[in-house]
Formats: structure tokens, sequence, C-alpha cells
């Protein structure tokens, strides 16, 4: 009746976890949403018992299957359902071969779908052994799932990671995730149906009620479907109708919530939506049985109500709910991440909350794909998901002593899901944000000395460290990382602590660890920059030397030194590259690359980048350097005594 529809249109319309997937561009909605029409187009079926019914049915099926992966656990409840339909109506033997010829129209109605979906293409599918097949891109994105799932991901829950996840995630997640009126709504239902059921049994209500069976059936059939006919409510098809009705809706419940349990791809609530339309409409079922005028029904009305005041108060940050069991939306972070609570969706908000706060730039450690300068946001990248990779120290970032500054911090990257090292914000972990950007970023201010006195400079992963070398990292924030092989990064500090695989050429060696040397220099210790030759955006070149070696294995070199200072950081990933050019302007060969990630850099470091080129065949050879952007390929421009344009020239070099 309409109550049932009421209580089942206010459950969807007002759920958290459906409104928060409703806005995003993915398929959880899309499959969430055909499971319904494949429950309801079965029940039709079942209803009508037509072909055309059952063809329908087929059709709403390969969509679910066109919309998302996991709608293939729908196959076997629909075959099931027709199969178990057929013997209800025919008997055993009848009604088996009834039912294959049910489930085989809905394979091809289905199939055909799947197929028109993938433009009807024909070719090689590795799961059949390599033997041409219909739609080969279906089979390989099928492939490629199983794949994926299968290997696992890491997973969060309460503090603990695991590649494998745990069979009680998705329970936990329903728990803590689903608002408490929806799951009080479910379990005054379940005891709604429990009384019936009783009542059922009671009266004895076997196949009059049901009407489903021919012939005999066993007492304890009678008892069973009498029970189960009256728990729901009275409709226009007697008895089978309502047998029906529950299986369409609670056989897909059943079939989601067991990949679930089984699955160890645990990585979010949102593999559980196909099966909350479908799990409120039953509940709806059950309390449209209550009397308006008692006490139940008022109470169904003001979970009602708390449900809609639940999605009104945390919108519109859907995504980030969590109910009063984990502490709301700020507490949710502290049991799940991930797509439980941060995609990436609050850029806006932080932009909004920078600009706000009069934030020159903020320290940014980002969950998402999207490129925050689109949103014309100021930020120096920290390490993250999925853009910005690799170690800290590539990004100026000391884990154990952050730098002064203001940092903003995605909720799944402070938990550190997809980092390597589920540490490396634990600092921040200890702390108490001073705000929260729509409770999926938080934001950090630490306070301290600006860069200026020591600074670490890194020639080797900081996890080759001993722990002398970490309680230099905890007392000294500035860090920088180079790569040795190709030059060095000179901080613009009073006093610089190189470790690395060997001495540097300045200063004074203090200890060495296992497999590498702790230099300390002064920066009176350092060699003079010289004049200015040139500017390209974001640095100057100080000093270049062009010369030609012979390598110990005979082969020819062509070795470009240049000294470049920073003039100011350019905050994201840069490559500097030298080329020797012919007469007619034509690269011949060249070197691209950088020894100290751009995104370490900071204002007045000095950088001595050595670019080695095989030596082309003997000829006289132009010489440029320059910069460009890693991402994008766009090249700096530049300007001064060594020329104008997106290079700088130096003196030219000849082969012998």
């Amino acid at each position: 009746g309409w109550r049932a529809a009421v209580v089942a249109m206010v459950m969807v319309a007002f759920d958290p976890n459906i409104l928060a997937h409703g806005r995003l561009t993915t398929t959880d909605m899309g499959v969430t949403l055909l499971t319904l029409v494949t429950s309801y187009a079965l029940w039709q079926a079942g209803r009508r018992r037509h072909p055309v019914a059952w063809a329908s049915a087929g059709a709403a099926l390969g969509g679910a299957l066109l919309s998302k992966f996991s709608a293939l656990v729908l196959v076997p409840v629909a075959l099931l359902f027709a199969v178990a339909t057929a013997v209800a109506e025919h008997g055993l033997w009848a009604g088996i071969r009834k039912g294959a010829m049910r489930a085989v129209l809905l394979l091809l109605v289905g199939g055909m779908v799947v197929w028109a979906g993938y433009r009807f293409t024909w070719g090689p599918v590795a799961m059949l052994g390599g033997a041409n097949g219909p739609a080969p891109g279906y089979w390989a994105g099928l492939q490629a799932i199983l794949r994926r799932t299968g290997a696992g991901t890491t997973a969060f829950m309460l503090g603990r990671y695991s590649e494998r996840g745990w069979w009680y995630y998705f329970p936990l997640a329903f728990a803590v995730k689903t608002p408490l009126p929806t799951l009080s709504l479910i379990g005054v239902a379940a005891w709604q149906a429990t009384v019936m059921c009783k009542r059922g049994e009671k009266r004895g209500t076997l196949l009059r009620r049901l009407g489903m069976a021919r012939g005999t059936r066993s007492e304890w059939s009678a008892r069973s479907a009498g029970a189960i006919g009256s728990a729901m409510p009275t409709d226009s098809v007697p008895g089978r109708g309502k047998a029906i009705g529950a299986a369409c809706l609670l056989l897909p419940v059943l079939a989601f919530w067991t990949m679930a349990l089984s699955s160890s791809f645990n990585i979010g609530y949102r593999h559980l939506l196909p099966a909350l339309p479908l799990l409120y409409v039953t509940t709806g079922w059950s309390l449209g049985l209550l009397k308006p005028e008692r006490r139940a029904g008022y109470l169904v009305v003001g979970l009602l109500l708390w449900l809609v005041a639940d999605a009104l108060l945390i919108a519109p940050h859907y995504l980030t709910f969590f109910n009063a069991i984990a502490g709301g939306a700020e507490g949710g972070r502290r049991f799940l991440v991930d797509s439980n609570l941060d995609w990436g969706q609050d850029l806006p908000g932080l932009k909004k909350y920078v600009e706000e706060q009069g934030i020159e730039r903020v320290n940014l450690s980002w969950f998402g794909a999207a490129y925050p300068e689109a949103y014309g946001l100021s930020f120096h990248p920290l390490p993250g998901f999925w853009r910005f990779r690799g170690e800290p120290e590539e990004y100026g970032f000391n884990p154990l002593a952050p730098a002064p500054g203001v940092y903003a911090i995605s909720a799944s990257n402070l938990q550190g899901i997809a980092l390597p090292d589920h540490d490396t914000y634990a600092w921040f972990r200890k702390r108490k944000p001073v705000a929260s950007v729509g409770h999926s970023i938080l934001i950090y201010r630490v306070q301290g000395r600006e860069n200026g006195g020591e600074a670490v400079a890194l020639g080797l992963s900081a996890t080759q460290l001993v722990e002398e070398e970490r309680e230099l990292l905890a007392r000294v924030s500035s860090l920088r990382r180079y790569d040795p092989s190709s030059g060095v990064v000179l901080p613009h500090a009073e006093v610089t602590w190189f470790i690395a695989p060997g001495k540097v050429d300045w200063g004074r060696e203090v200890r060495r660890g296992d497999g590498y040397v702790v230099s300390r220099v002064t920066r009176a210790e350092l060699p003079a920059v010289g004049p200015t030759m040139g500017r390209c955006e974001f640095v100057t070149l100080h000093r270049a030397e062009v010369a030609m070696l012979r390598l110990a294995d005979g082969t020819a070199q062509v070795r470009v030194r240049a000294w470049w200072q920073v003039e100011r950081p350019p905050h994201r990933a840069a490559l500097s590259f030298a080329h020797l050019l012919d007469g007619q302007s034509r690269y011949v060969a060249g070197w691209d690359g950088l020894t100290a990630p751009a995104t370490c850099w900071q204002v007045g470091d000095l950088i001595r980048q050595d670019y080695a080129i095989p030596a082309p065949a003997p000829g006289r050879y132009r010489v440029e350097v320059g910069w460009y952007d890693a991402e994008s390929g766009r090249r700096w421009r530049c300007d001064g005594k060594a020329g104008e344009g997106m290079q700088l020239w130096l003196p030219d070099v000849t082969v012998r």
C-alpha cells in the first residue's frame, strides 16, 4: 500500500550513501538502479509467466551487466528464480524443463544486450583460450577486474592494514555508515516479519494464501510457505505474488552480501549499494502492515523524520557520513577511509578555505586524480594518491619533523592507505587538526623556525638510515633529495648534512653508516656561484662547463656541467636538458633528467646538474640547455647573456 511506498521512498531518497554516490561519475549508481530494475522485471515475469515478460527481464539483466561487472552475481539469481517459479507452477520435472527454457531466454536476451552495448564486436577472447567470440572488450574488462580484485588491495579498518581484507569489513561498514534510523527501521521491519510469520504458522495458512503449488506438498513446505506469505502485505495477486516478490527482493540482497563477505577487495561501502534499494523496499513492505494508530506506526514516522534530519545535517558532504557509533563524520576516519569518505571531492572547499584564511600556499597531500591547479589552488605537493607519488624527501617533506607551514591532508592519506609507508603522516595523526574541509581534508598549522638554519640532503632513500640519522631528521625539518650520479643539491642553509653513498666534495666527514657517509658542510665551505649567465623562469644559470670525456670502457662522452640557483620553487615536477644540435639545428644527442626533484626545492638552493651525453659522430655541435615541465612537456622560457627563447646556449663542442 501507500504506506509501504512512502517508507521505501524516504529511505532511498534520504540515504546519505545513495545521495553521495548519485552525484559522482562512477558505475556504482548505475548498477544500483539496474539491479532494482532487474528485480522488478523478474517479479513481473514471475507473475505474468509470459515469454515477453521473461525477455524483458533478460533485457534488464543485460543492462545491469553492462553497468558494472559486479552485476554478474545477478545471473545465478535470475536463473534460479526462473527454474524455481517454473517448478512451483508445474511440478518438479515439468518445471525443470520449463525453467530451463526460461533460463535460456534470459541468457540469450541478456547476452544480446551486452553484445549490442559493445557494438556487436567480434574478436579474440583470452578467457576463451584466444578463440574468437562476441564482445571481446567485455571479456577483457572482466578478466582485468578479476585479476585486480583477486590480487587484493590495501584495506584500512580501525587502524589496521591488510592486503587480503577481513570478512567482517562490510558488516562493520554497514554498521557505521548506515544511518541509525535506517538500521532501526530495518530492525522494526524484521520484528514485524517475525511476528507475522509466527501468526501465519499458527493459522496454518498453507496453500490457501500462497496458491503457488499444484498437487501434494509436505507439511513442512506448507508451514514454511504459509509463514512467508502471511508476512507480506495483501496485494492484487494473492499468495503467489507475495512469495515471488519476496524472492525478487531478497535473493539479490543475499547475492551481493555473499560477494562482499567473500571478497578480499575491501575498499568501500559502495559495493553494498545495489542491495540498499531492495532492502529498503522490503523494509517498507513489512512496515506497511503496521497500523498507523498504533505506537509502532508513530515510531516509524519518528525514525523517518530522524533520517531526513541526518541527510539535511550532513549535506552537501554526504560521502563523509558516519553515524553516531563511529562518532559522526569527524570520527569516521578512525574506522574507515578510501571511498567510504574520501574521493578527493573537497578541492573546491579547500580553495574557498585557503582564500578565506589568506593562505598564500598550502602544503597539499591529496587523495584524488584531478588537478588542484585547475581550481586555482596555490599549493606545494606532498606524497599522495594518485598523481603525486614517490618518497617524502622527493617533495622536501620530512615525516619526522615537518617544516613550518599550513598542511592540508586528505583523510585517506592521513591513514596512509595508498602510500608505501602507512606512517608517512603519523606525526599529524597524533595531533588535532585546526579545521577540516568537508570532513575529508584535515588542516594543520605547524609552527617553528623557517628554513635557513640547518638542512639535510639525502643522496639515498631515508628507509636505509639507522636510528642515529633518523634522530638527525627528527631535529632538522628542512630536507632535500638528490641523485649523486647526476649531480648534487646544495640547500640554502647555514649548515647542511649530506647523507650519501660517498663523501661530497666539501665539508668534513662526520661518520659512516651501512652504505653511506654523513658529511657536514657549512655555507662558507660551498663554492661561489659566479655571475648570472641567464634565467629560465624559476632558476638562474651561474656557471656552465662543456668537456669531452673518454670513459674506462673506451666510449666517448660529452659532459655538460651547469650550476643553477633556485629563484622560486615551481612546486611541480620538472626536468632539465642538455642537447647537441647540428649545423641545421637538428637534435643529434642529449640528456634529460634532474638530480634533485623540483618538488623539493627551496629559494636559494644551488643545483649542480651533470648532463652525460653519449658522443655522436665527429663534428662540431651547438649545445643548448634548458628546462621543461615533466607533465605537460612545456619548455620554460629563458633569457640572458646565453640567449633568449626556450633554451640557453653554451659554447660549441667539437667531437673528435
